[in-house]
């Protein structure tokens, strides 16, 4: 009784789980990959800025324009990242639709 609970918890929460797969496209350039590191490392550097500061001593407004600039750094770190984001219920459903298509 107990294993047939414990599979169908477990078969749900699989079904549950995000998938991540990439896109499947040409491969980029080197040119794009350097200037992507370059980016990257230009980001981290800045980060390890800002981490270096003392908070304490900053007012109300220089503290605010640190928050949005870390928001906007943390937006450009993550815009680095190619990929489609597809969980299971679209997975599901594209499933189905070629099922009824073909």
């Amino acid at each position: 009784m107990k294993r047939k609970l414990f599979a169908g918890i477990f078969i749900f929460s699989c079904l549950l789980q995000p998938i991540y797969s990439s896109a499947i496209s040409k491969p980029m350039p080197v040119m794009n990959t350097i200037t992507d590191s370059l980016a990257t490392n230009a980001v981290l550097l800045r980060l390890t800025e800002i981490m270096a500061v003392d908070k304490s001593t900053l007012n109300r407004t220089e503290k605010k324009a640190l928050r949005k600039e870390l928001r906007s750094l943390k937006k450009q770190a993550n815009g680095n990242n190619k990929g489609i984001y597809l969980s299971v219920g679209a997975i599901i459903i594209i499933i189905l639709l070629l099922i009824l298509i073909l």
